[in-house]
């Protein structure tokens, strides 16, 4: 999946993305892409992580590697596909 820098126009690579990410935040999604999580984009210094999953929804990890739900998110076009479900529950794949 390529995500580009608006400012720079040039495409990001996973790879690129990840640079930006504490230990914890990239051990976790490591861990979550393991258990059907995708990462959406990252966004700001701190390094904020979104992720979507098809079932699940919306999830950001936070700078220390918690990961929070995301209640509703509006994604611009071009950002990633939308979840199937509206129920951003993520007991079952956080615990």
């Amino acid at each position: 999946m390529l995500i580009y820098d608006r400012r720079r126009c040039r495409p990001l690579t996973g790879t690129d993305l990840r640079r930006a990410l504490t230990l914890a935040q990239r051990a976790k999604l490591l861990w979550l892409e393991s258990t059907g999580w995708r990462l959406l984009f990252v966004r700001g210094q701190p390094a904020s992580v979104f992720l979507a999953h098809s079932e699940k929804g919306y999830a950001t990890i936070v700078r220390d590697g918690r990961v929070l739900a995301v209640r509703s998110l509006t994604l611009r076009p071009g950002e990633g596909d939308g979840p199937r479900s509206n129920e951003p529950s993520l007991d079952a794949a956080v615990a």
